[in-house]
């Protein structure tokens, strides 16, 4: 759907004389158990040229392109292992405190039975 909400149908769009026929559309297994993925979706709403380009006519990018995605995917798991750090050190600082705690309980109980 367009900005405007009418949908453009394949009569709309211009033909070229000359120009090439585009690829036919990939045979996408719905009905067999096709997963849609997150990455997908996030394409799709982000462009949905890209999507149709990508996931539909089977366009890759060119090796710029290529670069960029290598780029991305070394920085997101990169954030990834940091976000899993960061998880790790926030359970081990709750121990430390829940030691801590019952560390000073011990303590108190151990000085009123003292008296």
């Amino acid at each position: 759907m367009t900005s405007r909400g009418r949908r453009r149908g394949p009569a709309s769009r211009p033909v070229v004389p000359g120009a090439p026929e585009p690829a036919p559309a990939r045979a996408r297994p719905r009905a067999s158990g096709y997963i849609v993925r997150a990455s997908e979706l996030g394409q799709f709403s982000y462009c949905r040229r890209a999507w149709w380009l990508r996931y539909v006519r089977g366009a890759e990018p060119g090796p710029g392109g290529q670069a960029r995605l290598a780029g991305g995917h070394a920085r997101h798991a990169e954030h990834g292992r940091g976000v899993w750090l960061a998880g790790a050190l926030w359970r081990v600082g709750l121990m430390a405190a829940a030691l801590l705690a019952a560390g000073v309980l011990f303590w108190l109980i151990a000085a009123l039975l003292s008296h």
